[in-house]
């Protein structure tokens, strides 16, 4: 094995600014999240919330946390249709545990179930809303597949742009 030489052993000065504009690129990116957490009012150390995957946002209203404004505002007509005589038993965040040949093997939490008076079996509805990226997701198709076959409870997706399905 040879040894490595005094010119082998020194970086070249390509090596060198190489390592210049990385350390540059990282200090600015620490002074960008800095600048960006200052404007957003918030203080040392803290950081901005994380984006969610598909852009919701999360609000509180009736005392209560819903995982986007379209839930919320589902569950707002929701009452007032309850209000109105049409349905009743307003039920959310109802949860389903997922079972095979006996075990466990997960659950799948509904965003609303209720009784339809509009109907004339007064059947109960299975609802879950969900924005247009996300109502094609393949574990959440499973899931209510699974829902249907060991509750024989059929779920209904509702987007945004379908307010009146509910």
């Amino acid at each position: 094995m040879s040894r490595p030489t005094a010119q082998t052993r020194q970086k070249t000065s390509a090596q060198i600014q190489l390592e210049a504009e990385r350390k540059s690129a990282k200090k600015r990116a620490r002074t960008a999240t800095t600048d960006l957490a200052a404007r957003a009012g918030l203080g040392a150390g803290e950081t901005q919330p994380k984006r969610s995957k598909y852009g919701n946002i999360r609000v509180e209203r009736h005392g209560m946390w819903f995982d986007s404004k379209w839930e919320a505002d589902a569950y707002d007509l929701l009452l007032l249709l309850e209000k109105a005589g049409q349905i009743r038993d307003v039920q959310r965040q109802v949860p389903f545990a997922l079972h095979v040949n006996g075990h466990r093997i997960g659950r799948f939490t509904l965003d609303f179930t209720y009784v339809d008076l509009r109907r004339p079996d007064h059947p109960t509805r299975y609802v879950d809303t969900k924005s247009p990226g996300t109502e094609g997701e393949t574990i959440f198709r499973w899931k209510v597949k699974h829902v249907a076959a060991e509750y024989g409870a059929e779920i209904e997706t509702v987007t945004r742009t379908q307010r009146g399905m509910l």
